[in-house]
């Protein structure tokens, strides 16, 4: 304990001072009007259940089912957490795993996985982002968020805590929030699960000082040697004299008492949100039932959309991932010719393209990834209003062509620097940034400079086809006739592949148009194509 006539750096406790009160909008609002208050307020969400339900928040998640999550402890194996069926039957942190065992045989003992903790604490991050941009992550399983910006937006503290309060409940996680002006005094309440909720820096020695110093989360050995000198509370350790406190815990340690005080600055690293989705789900059973995988997909998509929202962004491109069991995983690639947020009508696609595949060995997890567009193309619209969604709708078909039939079997076409018709355009593949782009005779073209400037049919034959011209009346199942004036093409000289045609749009009597040409050399006439 603090020993006689020394001084301890940290104000003594404010008799009385408390954090709770009725009036919280009220209370902010005068101390936030004080010029000189700290320009910071954080949040703390602990999370601090976050090992065990990351499994119930997985696919394969059964909340029916006693589950614990053990670690290793010397020889033996301890449960650090259990779900609530597991509690009711009599199991808790700390107990051997055989004990637990013992009181429920058929509890489902996983290992901790590191890994998928801080994957889910990086997607709360990006999801806490909608109330500040300053969010940072703590190591335990804990948000850090700074508030102080965000007040006026959400309409004041009450409402921007009841909204945060609000989400997190519909995802399924169990929290601790606290509320303070230093991050690390917020992160201390929190990890106590005491609703705080200080506004003013001069509250915080009464607030922190009777909080047990585990809420620190300080290394054991730090612990054990507190404990040993009768320190069980914040507030017993900072009346130490400062200088002895240095040489006990060192400087580290005696900078966070300054910072959790507001006596020093807290450097804090913000999480950056990825600019592309990822996410994993394990199935509940292995399959081969195409069914049971869309199904899985369709939570991934769902997770996908509240991710665009976030971001305001769309894809175009989507990588599913089915893993499989004693096999190679499947990595099926769906590429849009628009962005799109729409992860209904990505549902509907993933769909089709898993009808058209044969699942030859069970299935025991899926994987999304899409990367995502910093934006979504605005739509523009004719003055009837209606050409874009024809368009979109058109494209909506190829893209489902292209699912049952494979990307392979459905093309755009692109110009080439060539002035034979025949050799004038080949196959391009279609994609989102071609598809933007219209050809003159209505198809999706690549970037060409070369494309004619005389209209051309989409419809071309691969052989042009003799017609019949008896007394000069050309036949095509009708007699035709000739509309304007012939476009004389005569070119090739140099690679012995040399042609002189004069080619005609021509029009039967029920108004089909072709794109017929005379040969010059020999004087006969030949179908090459057919206008829509």
């Amino acid at each position: 304990m603090a020993e006689s006539g020394q001084q301890s750096l940290w104000p003594l406790p404010l008799a009385g001072s408390t954090s709770s009160s009725v009036d919280v909008q009220g209370r902010a609002r005068a101390v936030f009007a004080d010029p000189g208050y700290a320009k910071h307020l954080w949040i703390a969400i602990y999370f601090n259940k976050l090992p065990i339900e990351i499994y119930a928040n997985s696919s394969s998640g059964d909340d029916a089912l006693p589950r614990a999550v053990v670690v290793a402890e010397g020889s033996r194996a301890r449960i650090l957490l259990c779900n609530p069926v597991a509690a009711r039957l009599g199991i808790c942190p700390g107990q051997t795993l055989n004990t637990a065992l013992a009181l429920a045989p058929d509890l489902e003992a996983v290992d901790r996985d590191p890994e998928a903790e801080t994957r889910a604490m990086r997607e709360l991050a990006t999801w806490a982002m909608r109330f500040t941009p300053a969010v940072s992550l703590d190591p335990s399983n804990a948000l850090l968020l700074d508030v102080r910006g965000s007040l006026k937006l959400f309409g004041g503290f009450a409402k921007l805590h009841a909204a945060i309060v609000a989400d997190l409940g519909e995802r399924g996680y169990r929290f601790a929030i606290a509320c303070a002006p230093t991050a690390l005094a917020a992160l201390w309440f929190a990890r106590t699960r005491r609703d705080a909720v200080v506004f003013d820096r001069a509250e915080l020695p009464g607030q922190l000082g009777d909080l047990s110093i585990d809420c620190m989360g300080w290394p054991a050995d730090t612990m054990r040697m507190l404990t040993g000198i009768g320190v069980a509370t914040i507030g017993e350790c900072i009346r130490l004299p400062r200088d002895g406190l240095a040489r006990r815990l060192g400087p580290a340690r005696l900078a966070e008492l300054d910072q959790a005080f507001g006596a020093r600055p807290e450097p804090r690293a913000f999480h950056q949100p990825p600019r592309s989705f990822a996410a994993n789900l394990d199935l509940p059973v292995e399959t081969t039932d195409a069914s049971l995988v869309l199904t899985a997909l369709q939570k991934l998509l769902a997770r996908l959309e509240g991710f665009l929202r976030r971001h305001q962004g769309a894809v175009e491109l989507l990588w599913i991932s089915l893993y499989r069991r004693d096999a190679p995983a499947l990595l099926e690639r769906i590429g849009l010719l628009r962005a799109s947020a729409d992860t209904a009508y990505l549902l509907e696609l993933a769909r089709m393209r898993l009808d058209a595949m044969r699942l030859d060995a069970p299935v025991v997890a899926v994987g999304l990834h899409a990367p995502i567009l910093g934006s979504l193309p605005a739509a523009a619209r004719d003055l009837l209003g209606d050409r874009q969604d024809r368009r979109a709708n058109a494209l909506a078909l190829v893209e489902q062509l292209r699912m049952r039939l494979g990307a392979e079997a459905v093309h755009g076409l692109c110009s080439v620097r060539e002035h034979r018709p025949e050799a004038a355009w080949r196959r391009a593949a279609l994609s989102a940034r071609a598809s933007t782009r219209q050809g003159r005779a209505g198809a999706v073209v690549g970037e060409c400079p070369y494309a004619p400037v005389a209209r051309r049919p989409v419809w071309m034959l691969e052989e042009p086809k003799a017609l019949y011209a008896p007394d000069g009346r050309l036949i095509c199942g009708d007699a035709l006739e000739f509309e304007g004036d012939p476009e004389r093409i005569e070119t090739g000289w140099w690679d012995g592949r040399d042609i002189r045609r004069d080619y005609y749009v021509a029009r039967d009597r029920h108004g089909s148009r072709f794109w017929v040409f005379r040969d010059c050399r020999e004087s006969r006439w030949y179908l090459h194509g057919l206008f829509g």
